[in-house]
Parts: C-alpha cells; sequence; structure tokens
C-alpha cells in the first residue's frame, strides 16, 4: 500500500479536456482532449482525402486508365502511414490515461467512478463516427486502467450508477438546476464547476442504497424527481430562489 495514501473515498468524473476530475476539484491528465481532438480533425480529413482518391482511382478505371489508378492505390491509399500514426496516438493516450489512475490510487485508497457504459463527454463539439470510435476506444481503455491499477496498488475502485448525476445540485441531491459546459448553475444563483459537482455526485451514490448500479436511467429519474419534489415541499416553494 502506498504511504501517506489517504483513507477517506474520492469520488470521480469522466471528463473529455482531462481523465477524471475529483469531488475534493482536482484535475487528472489534462491535455487527453487536446489529443483527441487534433486525432479526429486528423482522421476526418484524412478520410475525406482519401475519398477523393478513391472516386479518381475509379473514374481512371471506367477510361481504361488502369496504371494511373494502380499508381494512386499503392502510392496514396496506402495503410502503413496511416496505422503507424494511429500506435503512436494510442499509446499518447494509454500513458496519459494509466498515469492519471496511478496518480488518484497513490493518493486516495478508494475510488469511487461512474459504470462505464456511456461514451466520454465531448466538451469540444466534436461528432460522427469517428469521434464515437475514439470516444468508445479511450472509455475501454479508462475501464482498464481503474482495474488493473487497483489491484495493483491494492486500492478499491467501486462503480456506480451514472444516470443524472451531472444534472443534480451536489449540494443537495436533487434535480435542481442546469449545466452549462464548464458549469453548473444551481438554482439559488450559485455557481459550481460542473465536473466537480458531478463527482461529488458520484461519491454520494456510493451510499445511496435506493439506487443501484444497474438501475435504468428511467428508474433513477423517477426516484431523483421524488426527492426533488420532497425537498420543495420541505422548504417551500416561496423559500428557494428561481422556483
Amino acid at each position: 500500500m502506498p504511504p501517506n495514501r489517504s483513507t477517506e473515498a474520492i469520488g470521480i468524473d469522466r471528463g473529455f479536456t482531462e481523465v477524471y476530475v475529483s469531488s475534493e476539484g482536482e484535475f487528472y491528465g489534462c491535455g487527453l482532449g487536446n489529443i483527441i481532438q487534433k486525432e479526429v480533425e486528423y482522421r476526418v480529413e484524412r478520410g475525406r482525402k482519401r475519398g477523393k482518391l478513391h472516386s479518381l482511382t475509379q473514374k481512371y478505371e471506367k477510361k481504361g486508365l488502369h496504371s494511373k489508378a494502380e499508381n494512386i492505390r499503392k502510392n496514396n491509399l496506402g495503410k502503413v502511414k496511416m496505422s503507424r500514426q494511429k500506435r503512436r496516438v494510442e499509446g499518447q493516450l494509454k500513458t496519459i490515461i494509466f498515469t492519471a489512475t496511478v496518480e488518484i490510487f497513490l493518493k486516495y485508497g478508494t475510488v469511487v467512478y461512474e459504470d462505464l457504459t456511456e461514451p466520454i463527454k465531448d466538451k469540444k463539439g466534436l461528432k460522427g463516427k469517428v469521434a464515437a470510435r475514439m470516444s468508445s476506444w479511450c472509455k475501454g481503455l479508462v475501464a482498464d486502467s481503474l482495474k488493473q491499477i487497483s489491484v495493483r496498488l491494492s486500492g478499491q475502485a467501486i462503480a456506480v450508477n451514472a444516470a443524472y448525476t451531472s444534472q443534480m445540485d451536489c449540494r443537495y441531491g436533487v434535480l435542481l438546476g442546469e449545466r452549462k459546459a464548464d458549469s453548473f448553475h444551481c438554482f439559488d444563483g450559485v455557481v459550481l464547476q460542473s465536473d466537480i459537482n458531478a463527482a461529488r455526485n458520484i461519491l454520494a451514490r456510493r451510499d445511496d442504497a435506493e439506487i443501484t448500479r444497474y438501475m435504468k436511467f428511467t428508474t433513477v429519474k423517477s426516484i431523483l424527481l421524488r426527492r426533488t419534489e420532497q425537498f420543495k415541499k420541505r422548504y417551500g416553494k416561496g423559500k428557494l430562489p428561481g422556483l
């Protein structure tokens, strides 16, 4: 067991700009998003250019210019350079993710994280199949790192149901407020950092006996709506700013 490791549990929210944001306001693996963004843009542009070259080879084939078509396939449509680039970027991402996970488990013995069934949140507006594939690959890598590092460093990784953790006010555990990019705007005018807010909700869910890990999101929503209504009645709508 690492020396001076905290016995307190920590909640972590997966990010896009960084690998994790903790419930203590710590950011781990900064720079992840920049690599993903550049690689997605590169792959999209590369795909666009290759698509044009494929069309050109087809035109040459139809015209009987088989040697020209073959030259394009041989010199411009190979996969050696593409595979080398892919391995290099995936190596960078793996290093960042595993390093971030090691840093957390060196500092905390128990890490509570969201069940890794949803794609990584994209704060840069990246869309399409390429971004989805990158997100899915990174999600699997994060899951592997949490599993492997927790065992290697004698830590405990606890997965919880992530439904609506980014839409709740962590101070009260209710569905009040709105997430806008990096900010969570609470019903009473307080503004929280959105990922820290989500990480705190994730940590709190570890001790939530009513919401289980594999519960459907619709059931989770019903529970949270009930709690929200109870919260409103307890304090009175007139006493809650904005309600």
